[in-house]
């Protein structure tokens, strides 16, 4: 998208306060325009109140019984209404002044499946911020969220005092909820040679991956024509052991975290390939509990 259509966009995108009807295509494009503005900040710590503060609106944004928009603005957020395949959602973003490297945001509380995915290095794993974006656009997953700040600034995957880390708090919080999947990108030509030959390598940071990750591996294995390899079975390496969101959930008791690493090469195949995107959807949002 060149730049004075994307303006227009954003101009348009930013008017929006009610949701309203017919709106899904452009909508779509207003999540793209915004997730575009986001990325310019620098990141700020936040502090302990700022942290719980986001917490408790994430919990409310989950359970469909949002803040009114002035809440979220004490904290510096802005509320954005979009209609995603035919779905309301909400959109907090940073406000102009408070570009704190905090993430980006998407809550759509009648989404079809209970799954929340995050993106937290959309900048250095190329693609995967707008792969997120498509994944995003018909509003399937209850959440989505990114990082608006490049990783030598903030790595959301391991850091703990961040909102990023506080939605996986409110997750699990939520035993309704069943999974929190995150995207990230690997380099083959830097592993070793076990993990060079796969295209996806899933994990839940536990070295006991489970049927229902198993299960995931084997259908994602014939549904995108991949090798696909899960962490410790196949492999011994990307297998999210440190990762702060994987250990937040642990720590509720909730057993839903799924790792997953897409090479450079599957990544530009999913930016650019909507069938091999909409069967990822498909598998992400509906592959089945098992113990």
């Amino acid at each position: 998208m060149n730049k004075r259509p994307h303006k227009l966009i954003l101009a348009f995108c930013m008017m929006l306060t009610p949701i309203r009807p017919g709106l899904a295509a452009d909508d779509a494009d207003c999540l793209r325009a915004l997730w575009e503005q986001a990325r310019d900040g620098h990141f700020l710590q936040p502090d302990t109140a700022a942290i719980e503060h986001a917490f408790e609106g994430f919990v409310r944004e989950l359970a469909g019984h949002p803040w009114p928009e002035r809440e979220w603005r004490k904290g510096g957020w802005a509320v954005h209404r979009l209609k995603l395949g035919q779905r309301a959602c909400r959109l907090l973003s940073e406000r102009p002044d408070r570009r704190e490297g905090r993430g980006l945001y998407l809550f759509c509380p009648r989404a079809s499946a209970p799954v929340v995915l995050q993106l937290p290095h959309s900048f250095k794993d190329v693609h995967t911020g707008r792969i997120g974006l498509a994944l995003a656009a018909q509003g399937q997953f209850r959440a989505v969220a990114w990082n608006t700040v490049p990783r030598d600034q903030a790595d959301f995957a391991h850091l703990e005092q961040t909102p990023f880390n506080a939605l996986a708090r409110a997750v699990g919080a939520r035993p309704d909820l069943h999974k929190l999947i995150q995207l990230h990108g690997f380099a083959r030509g830097k592993r070793h040679p076990d993990a060079r030959a796969a295209h996806i390598i899933l994990s839940n940071g536990t070295p006991h991956p489970g049927l229902s990750l198993l299960r995931l591996a084997d259908n994602l294995r014939q549904t995108l024509a991949v090798d696909t390899r899960v962490y410790p079975r196949d492999v011994q390496e990307l297998g999210a052991t440190t990762n702060r969101q994987g250990r937040a959930l642990r720590r509720a008791g909730h057993r839903g975290f799924v790792h997953i690493e897409l090479s450079a090469e599957l990544r530009k195949r999913l930016r650019h390939d909507a069938g091999a995107r909409a069967r990822l959807r498909e598998q992400l949002l509906y592959f089945e509990e098992a113990p």
